[in-house]
């Protein structure tokens, strides 16, 4: 994030357990502080992607907990991250 990233990804997700509730609030903490200090909105894509409905709940309520609601967006959150 320091270099520029657009946004992170939490891990490979080719690793059972690599990705998990605690170790995506810690991303999800360290995006608030960068734009705390910067104004930069980073994304973030969870490990593994997310392929069931309450899953995609789960990380919307830790986003707008965490950083609010302009974070609920694809361009910051999950798989679409193509920005021009």
């Amino acid at each position: 994030m320091a270099a520029g990233a657009d946004f992170i990804k939490t891990s490979t997700g080719k690793l059972p357990g690599a990705g998990d509730a605690a170790g995506d609030s810690l991303h999800v903490e360290a995006i608030r502080d960068v734009y705390e200090e910067t104004g930069r909105m980073i994304g973030m894509k969870p490990a593994g992607g997310i392929r069931q409905a309450k899953q995609a709940v789960q990380y919307l309520v830790q986003l707008h907990e965490t950083l609010g609601v302009e974070w609920l967006t694809p361009d910051l959150y999950g798989w679409a991250h193509r920005r021009s």
